[in-house]
């Protein structure tokens, strides 16, 4: 089985694939490219994969599969009218990372019957909660000792992730430190690898004195989905960041502070800003503020971790838990959102054990086994079939007049 991502400046596959393809095919073998980038540059390049393989008369002795990770919403009319022009006709199945997913791309595509929903999964044993791991991570991460409530966020300080929901919470809290000093805050994000292309938001969050200078507000870089929380290789990953970020990690406070022309915020970056374990695993509460979200693997690994979860009630997310016991979710156009996450932190005053069925229910769920053997067996259905049903099942596919209508409803 073969994975790959497009070049994203082209979307049109190398030479040195295209050879790799066809001397698979040639040893008697039958490549899968799963593509996980299939709107935009990456319909190009699945369309053109498709048609180089017709030509070379080898189309029926592989399969393309494009995994959709993203809603419509993410992109624009035009990118999706090209996208699944692209597509129609020219792959064998798809992934869609929830329902909600798969009602707008399969509906968009005109083809539910060949679109499979497969839930992400994660590695379980990285996201079990422990106290003396706990206890050593947040040490390591700077944390100060006081705070009994440590709050996380994992992911893009973006506007779809709800970065200015964030950063309302946040800025509550830093207002009121003294009437709040057990509640601390610990973001995972790479975004702070990269200086030159931060976020303009990413200076406010830095503006937050008050918890910054009584070690209450730390970032990370969470690697542990790279090292698998193996510290013996954690220093090859870490080297490999520097390389792309251009900078040494030791260096980004100061660089932020001139940035952003504000002193003291380098004690903001975690002193270990890289950490081998995920973040959630050694906080109480995990704050994840989506407001456009087609699956939320971090809630997922929220949930696992043991974490009380506040999000909002979007996308994919509403499949992953409903329990009020694991967490709570909001309407993201709820006036004054913000002002609901905070009264849900401050009103935690012990973060609440896991109802024990629903939190095995969930970690049963979303293991990652289960994701990969779902693939597989799509996969060998399709692998199973003659050249002969496959191009029908691609034929089927290819709908562009119903497709341009769903798209114009």
């Amino acid at each position: 089985m073969l994975e790959y991502d497009s070049d994203t400046s082209k979307g049109v596959p190398s030479e040195k694939f295209l050879k790799f393809l066809e001397s698979e095919v040639a040893e008697g073998l039958l490549p899968v490219i799963y593509h996980h980038y299939p709107i935009g540059v990456g319909s190009s390049f699945i369309c053109n994969i498709h048609e180089w393989a017709v030509q070379k008369g080898i189309r029926d002795r592989m399969l393309i599969v494009p995994y959709f990770h993203t809603l419509m919403n993410y992109h624009s009319e035009s990118v999706l009218k090209e996208s699944i022009s692209n597509l129609a006709g020219r792959y064998d199945f798809a992934i869609m990372v929830s329902k909600a997913a798969k009602r707008e791309f399969g509906f968009l595509l005109g083809d539910m019957e060949n679109s499979y929903v497969v839930l992400n999964g994660i590695n379980m044993s990285l996201y079990t909660p422990g106290p003396f791991l706990s206890a050593l991570q947040r040490r390591k991460v700077g944390i100060d000792k006081s705070v009994k409530k440590l709050i996380c966020f994992v992911g893009r300080l973006s506007p779809d992730k709800g970065a200015h929901h964030l950063l309302d919470v946040i800025s509550y809290f830093n207002r009121n430190s003294r009437q709040h000093d057990d509640v601390g805050f610990v973001i995972a994000t790479s975004f702070i690898l990269d200086p030159g292309c931060a976020p303009n938001i990413l200076g406010s969050f830095f503006r937050m004195h008050r918890l910054i200078e009584q070690d209450r507000l730390k970032f990370v870089v969470d690697i542990s989905k790279y090292t698998f929380a193996d510290a013996s290789i954690s220093n090859d990953y870490k080297l490999l960041f520097n390389l792309v970020s251009g900078c040494c990690p030791d260096a980004l406070g100061k660089i932020y502070e001139h940035k952003y022309n504000v002193k003291g915020c380098s004690r903001a970056i975690s002193p270990g800003v890289f950490v081998d374990w995920p973040v959630q695993s050694f906080s109480d509460i995990a704050v994840q503020p989506s407001v456009k979200e087609a699956f939320g693997l971090a809630i997922v690994e929220a949930i696992a971790s043991g974490n009380y979860l506040l999000t909002n009630k979007v996308g994919g997310i509403s499949e992953i838990f409903s329990s009020q016991e694991l967490g709570m979710m909001f309407d993201p156009d709820t006036p004054n959102l913000a002002g609901k996450y905070i009264e849900a932190i401050t009103s935690v005053k012990s973060v609440p054990g896991q109802p024990p069925e629903e939190y095995r229910t969930v970690r049963e769920r979303f293991d990652e086994r289960k994701m990969s053997d779902k693939v597989r067996a799509i996969t060998m259905k399709y692998a199973s079939m003659s050249g002969q049903e496959r191009r029908a099942v691609r034929q089927h596919t290819k709908k562009e007049k119903f497709i341009n209508n769903n798209l114009n409803k």
